[in-house]
């Protein structure tokens, strides 16, 4: 019981998995793709001699999908293998464990997985035949697994299927299926599950049953989702104000945030949320003590509020007490906490607005961790930078890194 709550007390970053969640018909068509390119043997330049040839060179793997989570990262690769290091005391890296590693360990030896997602000490994943699996603490029923087990060191399935997209907050964990329709599971005592209960749930629960859901996202104690109408909703713990709605009073169930019906893109972090509308505008709204809204300010803001000027941004990724962001140009931004070195622009200093990272403009996907981040480029390689405490940036060492670290091949 001890260890339990140690882990616990020990979290105060944020969860995100990939480093945005945006409009899930997109993924389903890309999924059908991918499958049809699959079992036709067709070679697409992603995967075929063009991406081979990528300037990423020889001794570094190609990856397709990114997760960061409080200490530990998960990857896919482009042959659809699926990775993971850095602490491992709950099963959390899949490999059948408790070992901790600080090189990509793989996860099973099937070419199978299409996406991942990282919480605290929890990873679920989907294959490309629409599945769910989860593995690592279960202490809350985040794993979404029947009976009541401690942990799962390797992936076990989670029922029903065709699951669309899944994230992990820090203990629950939320999903869309591809008939549109949401659910979640886990620790539920800050309302974060949505059924309007306190009740933690140990296996996945409908979410609005009348509403067709097309995102959603986690953070530590609060979820956000995008209905198929544009419209954001909000759910959960609220003691920063970021679930959006004016206050700071907690919801038991979606409460629509403003009257707006754009929006396209969430990223939740710790205790602050950030979204894009389809105008490519970024606004954040929650705790803001580090700057992590990227305002200017350390105020906190109970309403979204615009991040600067920009109309160009294309992902988000919202971490502990940090943001990141991609912009249509493939340049990478980062603002708030940076005590580990989590923004990457080489110093430990806090940004109360988006700072750029380095003068590339050739990244496609980020992920914000705890106190750590991860992003790949267009040639698909993979960087990460932040925390390194327990391997978590996959170098092969426990050195923090404060500007972007490609990750290669072990020696």
């Amino acid at each position: 019981m001890g260890a339990l709550v140690a882990l616990e007390s020990r979290f105060t970053g944020g969860i995100m998995a990939v480093g945005q969640r945006t409009t899930l018909k997109s993924i389903f068509f890309a999924l059908v793709l991918a499958a049809l390119v699959v079992g036709l043997g067709v070679v697409t330049p992603a995967t075929g001699s063009a991406a081979r040839r990528s300037s990423a060179g020889p001794s570094t793997y190609f990856w397709a999908d990114i997760a960061t989570g409080r200490a530990h990262t998960c990857a896919v690769r482009l042959d659809h293998s699926l990775w993971c290091w850095g602490l491992n005391d709950s099963g959390q890296l899949g490999n059948g464990t408790t070992v901790d590693t600080d090189r990509p360990t793989r996860v099973g030896h099937l070419d199978v997985w299409s996406t991942v997602t990282a919480g605290v000490a929890h990873t679920c994943a989907i294959r490309l035949d629409m599945t769910l699996w989860c593995w690592g603490w279960n202490r809350y029923g985040q794993l979404g697994i029947a009976g009541h087990y401690f942990m799962r060191t390797r992936p076990v399935q989670v029922r029903g299927a065709q699951w669309l997209d899944v994230v992990a907050g820090a203990f629950h964990t939320c999903g869309v299926r591809a008939d549109h329709t949401l659910r979640c599971w886990g620790r539920n005592e800050e309302w974060q599950v949505g059924d309007g209960t306190q009740i933690n749930r140990h296996h996945p629960v409908q979410i609005d049953p009348d509403a067709d859901w097309s995102l959603v996202d986690a953070g530590y104690a609060h979820s956000c989702a995008v209905r198929d109408d544009g419209t954001l909703s909000c759910w959960g713990a609220n003691y920063a104000g970021q679930l959006g709605t004016g206050d700071q009073t907690h919801r038991a169930q979606p409460t629509q945030i403003g009257s707006g019906s754009t929006w396209s893109t969430l990223a939740l972090g710790d205790y602050h949320s950030c979204a894009l509308q389809i105008d490519g505008s970024a606004w954040c709204w929650g705790g803001n003590n580090k700057g992590q809204l990227g305002d200017g300010t350390k105020t906190e803001r109970t309403t979204p509020v615009r991040v600067g000027r920009s109309t160009s941004w294309s992902q988000l990724a919202g971490g502990g007490a940090h943001t990141c962001g991609v912009r249509t140009t493939g340049s990478l931004w980062c603002w708030g906490l940076n005590d580990h070195g989590q923004l990457g622009d080489g110093t430990a200093r806090k940004r109360l607005r988006p700072k750029r990272i380095g003068a590339a403009s050739s990244w496609t996907v980020i992920s914000a961790g705890s106190w750590h981040t991860c992003a790949l480029r267009r040639n698909n390689s993979l960087w990460c930078w932040g925390d390194n405490a327990n391997g978590q940036l996959g170098d092969g060492t426990t050195t923090d890194r404060s500007t972007p670290t490609l990750i290669r091949k072990s020696p």
